[in-house]
């Protein structure tokens, strides 16, 4: 994931690349946010084929010398087994939608999906523990 949004990190990102000609003073459609939207299937082209041509942490290690916001996107599967990063013993499968109690003085009590929270990790506290105020009173 590379985030260069604002004309100084994306000309960072376009120097990085050895694309000046893509820089946001070099033509009209490079020169903002906005204009960059309209070609954004040509920056899109440039950005993958450099980074196609380098390893991911290559890419990586670029992108944050040239003060370039990036990161990896990773699987489940890649922390699992990534080392110095969490034991995968504490990574444990959740439901897609786990239920929700729902219940108020007036209606009997209801069970409903809610989004996840993925992943879930042992240690925390990241379980749907109330499905919020009631609005309706």
């Amino acid at each position: 994931m590379i985030g260069a949004n604002g004309n100084s990190v994306y000309d960072r990102l376009v120097t990085l690349m050895n694309r000046p000609d893509m820089k946001s003073d070099s033509a009209p459609r490079f020169a903002s946010d906005a204009t960059r939207v309209e070609a954004e299937g040509e920056i899109n082209a440039v950005i993958e084929e450099y980074v196609s041509s380098l390893d991911a942490e290559e890419v990586i290690k670029n992108l944050e010398d040239a003060r370039v916001p990036a990161g990896m996107i990773m699987t489940i599967e890649d922390v699992r087994t990534m080392d110095g990063w969490i034991d995968s013993r504490e990574i444990q499968p959740r439901p897609a939608l786990p239920n929700l109690r729902l219940s108020d003085d007036s209606l009997s009590p209801a069970l409903t999906r809610s989004h996840p929270l993925s992943p879930a990790l042992t240690r925390s506290l990241s379980s749907v523990h109330s499905s919020g105020t009631d609005l309706r009173r």
